[in-house]
């Protein structure tokens, strides 16, 4: 029974070792930014009549804008 209490104890102690780190790390502090809506973002800035990329991001405003006809 001593063994096992012993070996209870030497888990704890590399568990309460592993957690008591400091680290600068906090849940939600990384951005995730998705890399298709930087690329059609880049691509209409060059290109602003790109109709594929207007609906890619969504904005059919400036579908209709562009041509009012435009089937999506």
């Amino acid at each position: 029974m001593s063994v096992v209490a012993l070996i209870l104890i030497l888990l704890s102690l590399v568990n309460l070792k592993n957690n008591t780190h400091s680290s600068n790390k906090v849940l939600g502090a990384e951005i995730y930014v998705d890399t298709d809506i930087l690329f059609w973002s880049n691509f209409l800035k060059n290109n602003p009549t790109y109709i594929p990329g207007w609906v890619e991001l969504n904005n059919f405003e400036v579908v209709k804008q562009i041509d009012p006809n435009y089937i999506y």
